[in-house]
Formats: C-alpha cells, sequence, structure tokens
C-alpha cells in the first residue's frame, strides 16, 4: 500500500465525515461525482452497462493455478471488505477520487502487452482505480490487466442507474467468476461459494426496485486465473421472459450434485426464474431405468430444497418442468467414492476381448478427479464425476447407451472406438435428440476443439467438459440435431493427425447411428473455429454449413495432406489462405467477440476480406466481449443458421 493509501489530508478527512454522516442518514453514499452514471430511459430495449468506476486487482494469490483455491477462501475473499485498502468501503459504499489513468488496449492479443504501455504497480502489479468506458459492455479484467490476467484476485465495479421514474426491472449478471452485487447499499446477488464459475458463462438474475434518480450499484468479481469477465444487463421483465424463453440451459438446477445418503438436494437460486417461463412447475425424480419416483408441483421462487429420504444409494435424474420448457440435472446419492472402488474391482477382473473392457478406461480418470486438489469449485468437480459415472453404470449393468430411455432432455454417451491409425481406443460424446427415437435420420453438428496436447480426452478441450456438453446438449433438443464432441487426440485440426481422427469419428457416428449425411455442420470455438474452417477446405462437399465462435483465423497452421508422417511438431506452415476458395459454395457464419483477447476481432475481418477476395462473403455476427456474456448465446445463434440447411 502506498503512502497516498496511508494518510489523508486534513480537507480529506473533513470530506470523508461529511460523507458518513450522510451515509448514516440515506445509506449511501459517495464521495465524489467520478462514479459514472447510465440513464435508463424507457427500456424499450434492454440496456447494458458500460461505464463503470474499475477499482482493482486486490491480489488473492500469486499461483498460477488452482491449488490455491478452496470454497472457504472464496468466502472469506467475498466478505472482506478490500475497498478499506484504499480509503474506501463496500456498504455504505465509499470511494474516493479516481487515482488512475491508465490507457486500455482492447485490440491486442494477451500475450502481446501494448507497445509503450507501462502503467504503475501495486505490489508490483498493475493496478486500476478510475472511470473506464468498456465499448461493448462486456468487463474483462484479462483486457485490463493485460500483463497479470492469471491471478486469483478480486476487482470492483460502480456504477450509477438513473431512473426517470421508480420502476421494478430485472438485472441480468452473466459472468464466468463468482460475483456479488450490492443495489443502494443492498446485497442482491451473492451465490453459495462453489456453485458459479465452472461454466464460460453463468447467469444470475434478480427482480429489483430502482427508485426515482440515481441507484448506485457495486459489483464484486472474483477472478480465478484466466476467467474474470462479467456483463450487467438492464431488462423489464417481459424482455427478461424472452431471455429466459431462447436459453433452455443458462441455469444450474443443483448447487450440489452428489449428496450424502439422507440430505436434501439444494436448489440453485436461478431456478427461481422458471417461473417466466410458467405459472405452473413440476419436479420430477427418476432412476436409471427411466422410472418416476417422484413427482409434485413447486414454487421456484420459494422452494430451495428438496428431500432425499427414501432414494436408495445410486445415480438419479432430477427434471424441472416449466410449461414447455424441461431442464434435468443427474446427481448421486451416497458415498461415491465407495461406488467408484467397486468399479474398480469389476474392472481389474475384466480381461481382453470383454464387452465391458473398453468402458473400464473411464476409472482412472474418475479416481483421479476424486483425488484431484486443483479443482476449482465443487460444480467443476462433480459433474465430470456424473457424467462419466453414468456411462460406467450403464455399461456395467449390462445396458447400451443407445438404448432409449425417457427422460426429459435426452442423454450424452460416451462412445469408445478402435482407430484404424494405430488401433488404440479413441473417444467422443454423441447427444441424440427426441426425434432420433422417433425413427427419423437427424442433422449432425460437430463440435471441433481446439489443441490441447498436454490433456487426455476427459479433463481436456472445453467441448469435452461435462458442463458445456450438458448444455449443448439440451440446447440441440430444441433444434432437432445431435451433437458430437470429438477429441482430434489433442492436437487440433491443424495437425494430419487430428484431422484423420475427427474425420475417423464423424465416421464412426455414421455407422452406428441414423445420420442424415445432407446435414452435417461444423463449429468450434478459437482454434476450434479454425479447425472446423480447415475441415470443411479439406472435405467442402460433405458438410451442409459452418458456424465459428471467435475463429483464429490468422492462427498458423500444417495444411492437411502436407505431411505424411505423423510428426505433430512439424513446423507450421500459412494459415488459411491457401486453400480458401474451397469454401466458396460452404454456407459460413463468423460469430465473434469484439473483445475477445486470445483471437482479436481484426482476424474476423481479415478473414471476411480474404474469402471476399476469392468472390464468396461469409456473414460475421460481432457480438459484446468474449462472446459469451450478451444477450444472444453464440451456440444458439451457431444452430439458427444450421436449420434447414443441407447439401
Amino acid at each position: 500500500m502506498t503512502a497516498a493509501h496511508k494518510s489523508f489530508a486534513p480537507s480529506t478527512l473533513l470530506l470523508l465525515w461529511l460523507c458518513v454522516s450522510a451515509c448514516s442518514i440515506d445509506g449511501y453514499c459517495l464521495v465524489d461525482a467520478s462514479i459514472p452514471s447510465t440513464s435508463l430511459g424507457t427500456l424499450a430495449t434492454p440496456t447494458t452497462i458500460k461505464k463503470w468506476r474499475v477499482c482493482g486487482p486486490f491480489v488473492l494469490s500469486t499461483a498460477q493455478n488452482y491449488v490455491w483455491y478452496s470454497t472457504d477462501k472464496e468466502s472469506a475473499a467475498m466478505r472482506r471488505d478490500f475497498l478499506s485498502e484504499i480509503g474506501g468501503r463496500e456498504t455504505p459504499l465509499l470511494l474516493r477520487a479516481p487515482t488512475t489513468q491508465l490507457r486500455v488496449n482492447f485490440n491486442n492479443d494477451i500475450k502481446n502487452l501494448p507497445k509503450g504501455v507501462d502503467p504503475p504497480r501495486k505490489n508490483g502489479k498493475a493496478f486500476f482505480d478510475q472511470t473506464q468506458e468498456f465499448q461493448s459492455g462486456s468487463v474483462s479484467t484479462q483486457i485490463l490487466y493485460w500483463d497479470f490476467p492469471r491471478r486469483f484476485a478480486i476487482t470492483y465495479a460502480a456504477a450509477i442507474l438513473n431512473a426517470p421514474t421508480p420502476r421494478d426491472v430485472v438485472l441480468l449478471l452473466p459472468s464466468d467468476s463468482p460475483v456479488k452485487l450490492w443495489l443502494n447499499g443492498s446485497v442482491i446477488v451473492d451465490p453459495p461459494a462453489g456453485t458459479v464459475g465452472h461454466n464460460p458463462g453463468d447467469y444470475s438474475l434478480a427482480r429489483v426496485h430502482l427508485n426515482r434518480g440515481n441507484n448506485p450499484v457495486l459489483l464484486k468479481i472474483f477472478s480465478f486465473p484466466e476467467r474474470n469477465e462479467f456483463a450487467l444487463h438492464v431488462l423489464t421483465a417481459r424482455q427478461a421472459a424472452q431471455f429466459v424463453q431462447r436459453n433452455p440451459a443458462f441455469v444450474d438446477l443443483l448447487n450440489s450434485v452428489v449428496v450424502a445418503h439422507g440430505s436434501t438436494l439444494s436448489l440453485a437460486l436461478n431456478l427461481q426464474y422458471l417461473a417466466f417461463r410458467s405459472n405452473k412447475t413440476v419436479m420430477s425424480i427418476r432412476d436409471m431405468d427411466g422410472k418416476l419416483l417422484r413427482s409434485q408441483t413447486i414454487n421456484p421462487t420459494s422452494t430451495r430444497e428438496l428431500p432425499t429420504e427414501g432414494l436408495a444409494d445410486g445415480l438419479y435424474e432430477l427434471t424441472i418442468q416449466a410449461g414447455l420448457s424441461a431442464l434435468s440435472e443427474r446427481f448421486y446419492v451416497g458415498d461415491i467414492g465407495k461406488r467408484l472402488r467397486y468399479f474398480a474391482e469389476v474392472c481389474s477382473q475384466e480381461g481382453p476381448g470383454k464387452t465391458k473392457a473398453d468402458s473400464c478406461v473411464v476409472i482412472k480418470p474418475l479416481l483421479d478427479r476424486m483425488a484431484d486438489q486443483q479443482m476449482t469449485e465443487r460444480l467443476d468437480k462433480e459433474k465430470p464425476l456424473l457424467l462419466l459415472l453414468s456411462q460406467l453404470e450403464f455399461s456395467m449393468r449390462g445396458q447400451s447407451p443407445d438404448i432409449k430411455i425417457d427422460i426429459a432432455g435426452g442423454r450424452v454417451y460416451l462412445i469408445a472406438y478402435r482407430s484404424e491409425l494405430d488401433n488404440t481406443l479413441q473417444y467422443y460424446y454423441i447427444h441424440l435428440p427426441q426425434d432420433y427415437w422417433a425413427g427419423q435420420s437427424v442433422p449432425l453438428v460437430v463440435f471441433c476443439p481446439y489443441n490441447d496436447h498436454n490433456k487426455s480426452f476427459f479433463v481436456g478441450p472445453t467441448n469435452t467438459l461435462a458442463p458445456l456438453v450438458q448444455a449443448y446438449a439440451q440446447l440441440a433438443d430444441r433444434y432437432g440435431f445431435a451433437i458430437m464432441m470429438p477429441f482430434a487426440r489433442g492436437v487440433g485440426l491443424s495437425s494430419p493427425t487430428g484431422m484423420k481422427d475427427i474425420l475417423e469419428a464423424i465416421g464412426d457416428v455414421q455407422k452406428r447411428y441414423r445420420i442424415d449425411s445432407r446435414r452435417l455442420y461444423l463449429t468450434g470455438e478459437c482454434a476450434g473455429g479454425r479447425g472446423a474452417l480447415l475441415l470443411a477446405e479439406h472435405e467442402p462437399h460433405r458438410f451442409a454449413a459452418v458456424s465459428t465462435v471467435n475463429a483464429a483465423t490468422r492462427s498458423a497452421y500444417v495444411p492437411y495432406g502436407e505431411s505424411d508422417d505423423e510428426d505433430d511438431n512439424a513446423a507450421p506452415r500459412d494459415e488459411l489462405e491457401p486453400n480458401v476458395s474451397k469454401l466458396a459454395h460452404v454456407p459460413i457464419r463468423l460469430i465473434h467477440g469484439d473483445q475477445y483477447p486470445h483471437s482479436p476481432i481484426l482476424q474476423a475481418y481479415e478473414f471476411k476480406n480474404l474469402c471476399r477476395s476469392h468472390g464468396f462473403d461469409p456473414e460475421l455476427i460481432v457480438v459484446p466481449g468474449e462472446g459469451r456474456l450478451g444477450l444472444r448465446d453464440p451456440t444458439q445463434l451457431s444452430f439458427a443458421f444450421f436449420q434447414g440447411k443441407h447439401r
């Protein structure tokens, strides 16, 4: 802490005393006019807050991995008032005059610190204390702290919501880290530790009342390494209802999906917003055979827990039905470690050629996850456990994962196949929509992975992580799509091995299931987006459309077929340009966040212009921030683009 933070001039102390006195009267205080104000007007359309007073980072740990984290540490950090370190406080809100005027560069890759930028240091690291306008309203601390994004830290952001008349509104707060929100001095959003931050975008909604005039907002974000973005949208109740209707998988149902025998299920706070879909909400619990065990009407605005008395130890499916919409979540009752040790013993007795042997490969990653102390939150640890455990349960019971089980939302299956490349077991996840069970051939969306040499399929790229797999599956049900998540050997589609692997996986899906070969679609994010375009270049007559999210179109790669060996470390060549003309007859939608730091939006404009020079013009949709925290979900935009397209 600098000397300026330790002592105050007499005039400053007098000003602080006067403000404290005022705060004791109305409960809220602003030292100066440095907190920016946003006029809400009539709210004919949702309003996104773009101007914030930013203070941070207050560093919690210098560790660059998740070993430091625990839910107790998260709780302690969210209770501690870090503003006191700079002469302020959280509530009643007290902020001193800004102390920095740093230039923020929104266009550079995080690996390249902007030239000429040498921000002041606090404890040796960049520290912001200023009013800042964010171009799209998405507030990314990764953008703010170019040279210091990979630490656990606390950041504050304050703003004024100016309402012309008293009114009730809904605050929509998406984030990829835990957040705490105060409005007019009262805590509005404060989720339990360990329940936020496991998805790329978690949404909190809060019905609030705004007073006429100024309504101060203070937001506190607990940033994980590289997970540090939020946005704040102000909506009417009608607009919020429309948002919830468009986003079927934006909430978790449970705060914990592994519970001790006889314990209650803790329902997620956001479950109350299912009331936006219907006045009647029905809860049901089914066992692994699809047998209905319980069904009852609940009040989503007040029901916080569900009993599990009478349920034997095992795996279950909770479904919440609101109108025509249904959300599902698996949960486990009992000692999951004991169950895994049982499976480990069974698998140790399985020899070569046994029907169950392939499924046993998930035992090691399951046991590793049980012992892993680097998991970020409880749900990060529990959801992959449940996804993989369910595959074991079905396999060991002698059930094929291909059988129909009548549970809302369908199922995600882990499929193992023998690669023709080297006879090794390779894997992919697949979800089959309800239409499939009616005997129809269904379209297939392939989520192309990005390269991740150091991780296996079970802990690797985001497209194989349980929360996203399950969220994509529920969204795919709305469109009648089958979806698959292959691995490409962890090297991505920019290598010959990765390309061959993903083509093998697609071929395996087509052999096993009724897939409409005229409606094969490709999508992917960042390097996965580049991979989708590379695959379409290689097989332009096979795929009906491509839609990418934040595609790294300028990144170097090894063009497919230029090397006959399997050296994935071969020198990278040029990018998409050599074969881009092959995409001329493939419908393409580029979706790009205007502040995505890894492959800045300039790449999207460059690629679009490259395509124009070859006589075709892909569609480009620009979304706020990194693309995941706006009012339009990029995956939904991709699925909507695929509808009706065929070869």
